[in-house]
Protein backbone atom coordinates (compact mmCIF):
# COMPACT_ATOMS: atom_id res chain seq x y z
CA UNK A 1 0.00 0.00 0.00
CA UNK A 2 1.28 3.46 -0.86
CA UNK A 3 2.22 5.90 1.87
CA UNK A 4 -0.42 8.47 2.72
CA UNK A 5 0.37 11.91 4.07
CA UNK A 6 -1.85 14.41 5.81
CA UNK A 7 -0.87 18.06 5.49
CA UNK A 8 -1.78 20.12 8.50
CA UNK A 9 -1.36 23.69 9.65
CA UNK A 10 0.41 24.11 12.99
CA UNK A 11 -1.39 27.41 13.65
CA UNK A 12 -5.07 28.29 13.29
CA UNK A 13 -5.71 29.00 9.61
CA UNK A 14 -6.53 32.48 8.37
CA UNK A 15 -10.03 31.83 6.97
CA UNK A 16 -10.21 35.18 5.21
CA UNK A 17 -7.57 33.95 2.73
CA UNK A 18 -8.75 32.62 -0.61
CA UNK A 19 -5.94 30.14 -1.23
CA UNK A 20 -4.07 27.55 0.79
CA UNK A 21 -0.97 29.77 0.77
CA UNK A 22 -2.98 32.64 2.27
CA UNK A 23 -4.76 30.47 4.83
CA UNK A 24 -1.74 28.51 6.01
CA UNK A 25 1.76 29.81 5.17
CA UNK A 26 4.34 27.24 4.10
CA UNK A 27 6.36 27.79 7.29
CA UNK A 28 3.34 26.61 9.33
CA UNK A 29 2.58 23.48 7.29
CA UNK A 30 3.62 20.01 8.36
CA UNK A 31 3.19 16.69 6.55
CA UNK A 32 2.37 13.69 8.70
CA UNK A 33 2.70 10.08 7.57
CA UNK A 34 -0.61 8.31 8.13
CA UNK A 35 -1.07 4.56 8.13
CA UNK A 36 -4.43 2.86 7.88
CA UNK A 37 -4.62 1.98 11.61
CA UNK A 38 -4.06 5.58 12.64
CA UNK A 39 -6.44 6.85 9.99
CA UNK A 40 -9.29 4.70 11.28
CA UNK A 41 -8.68 5.79 14.87
CA UNK A 42 -8.21 9.47 14.02
CA UNK A 43 -10.95 11.88 14.90
CA UNK A 44 -10.82 14.48 12.13
CA UNK A 45 -13.00 17.56 12.01
CA UNK A 46 -13.60 19.38 8.75
CA UNK A 47 -15.15 22.78 8.35
CA UNK A 48 -16.60 23.35 4.90
CA UNK A 49 -16.88 26.95 3.86
CA UNK A 50 -19.08 27.38 0.78
CA UNK A 51 -17.79 29.82 -1.78
CA UNK A 52 -20.09 32.54 -2.99
CA UNK A 53 -21.24 32.36 -6.59
CA UNK A 54 -20.14 35.40 -8.53
CA UNK A 55 -22.46 37.05 -11.04
CA UNK A 56 -19.76 36.81 -13.73
CA UNK A 57 -19.65 33.04 -13.31
CA UNK A 58 -23.44 32.82 -13.59
CA UNK A 59 -23.33 34.86 -16.80
CA UNK A 60 -20.56 32.66 -18.21
CA UNK A 61 -22.53 29.49 -17.44
CA UNK A 62 -25.69 30.95 -18.99
CA UNK A 63 -23.74 31.92 -22.12
CA UNK A 64 -22.22 28.43 -22.33
CA UNK A 65 -25.67 26.85 -21.99
CA UNK A 66 -27.02 29.11 -24.75
CA UNK A 67 -24.15 28.18 -27.06
CA UNK A 68 -24.72 24.47 -26.43
CA UNK A 69 -28.42 24.84 -27.25
CA UNK A 70 -27.46 26.74 -30.42
CA UNK A 71 -25.08 23.94 -31.46
CA UNK A 72 -27.77 21.33 -30.76
CA UNK A 73 -30.31 23.20 -32.90
CA UNK A 74 -27.70 23.65 -35.66
CA UNK A 75 -26.86 19.94 -35.76
CA UNK A 76 -30.55 19.00 -35.72
CA UNK A 77 -31.27 21.48 -38.55
CA UNK A 78 -28.38 20.16 -40.64
CA UNK A 79 -29.68 16.62 -40.14
CA UNK A 80 -33.14 17.68 -41.26
CA UNK A 81 -31.74 19.38 -44.38
CA UNK A 82 -29.72 16.29 -45.20
CA UNK A 83 -32.82 14.14 -44.80
CA UNK A 84 -34.79 16.39 -47.16
CA UNK A 85 -32.18 16.33 -49.91
CA UNK A 86 -31.09 12.70 -49.59
CA UNK A 87 -32.02 10.22 -52.29
CA UNK A 88 -33.16 7.55 -49.86
CA UNK A 89 -36.96 7.63 -50.00
CA UNK A 90 -37.51 4.47 -47.97
CA UNK A 91 -37.43 6.46 -44.71
CA UNK A 92 -40.39 8.65 -45.76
Amino acid sequence: MADMYLIGCTTPPNLSGTSLAAQCPIANRRAFLVDSAKLEAANLQLELIPSSIESERIQDMAQLFGLMVLVLVGVWGAKQLLRIFSDDTTKD
